[in-house]
């Protein structure tokens, strides 16, 4: 109740910023378990390119984009992986005609066993998904969701 109370006391452009991005994030989390990669970003990349709504372009701050999403994605049902905020924050922020690089790379932990990260880049650097040990993952080659 206490949750709700907050959602409604925020300006209505924040309030539709968080449930577009809700939004997103359960869409992408059920289309990664669902569908082929491929088949996913070719999703991403039609949703960069249509408005969502009726607001202005440019109108949230990265910061806010990326705020939301990292808030929203505590929220989901067995949460939210890097790979999925990293789709929601580019369809977010290329909806506003900001251009971003998805960066997805791979790293051997100590075990013998791969880990992948994923997170979004904009004129090289990090917006979301910066880790302190991102130096040891090796990036695969750069993943096209612009359409490039």
């Amino acid at each position: 109740m206490k949750r709700l109370r907050r959602f409604f006391a925020l300006r209505f452009a924040d309030q539709k910023l968080l449930l577009l991005a809700g939004l997103l994030l359960v869409t992408i989390k059920l289309g990664l378990r669902w569908l082929p990669f491929p088949a996913v970003l070719c999703v991403v990349r039609g949703l960069k390119k249509t408005r969502i709504g009726s607001y202005p372009s440019r109108s949230y701050s990265p910061y806010r984009v990326i705020q939301a999403v990292e808030v929203l994605s505590c929220h989901i049902a067995g949460g939210s992986s890097c790979l999925v905020r990293a789709l929601a924050v580019q369809v977010l922020l290329g909806q506003q005609g900001c251009q971003t690089q998805l960066r997805i790379a791979v790293a051997l932990e100590a075990d013998g066993q791969f880990v992948a990260h994923a997170w979004v880049e904009r004129h090289g650097r990090i917006l979301t998904g910066n880790r302190a040990d991102l130096d040891l993952y090796r990036i695969l080659h750069p993943v096209a969701v612009n359409g490039t």
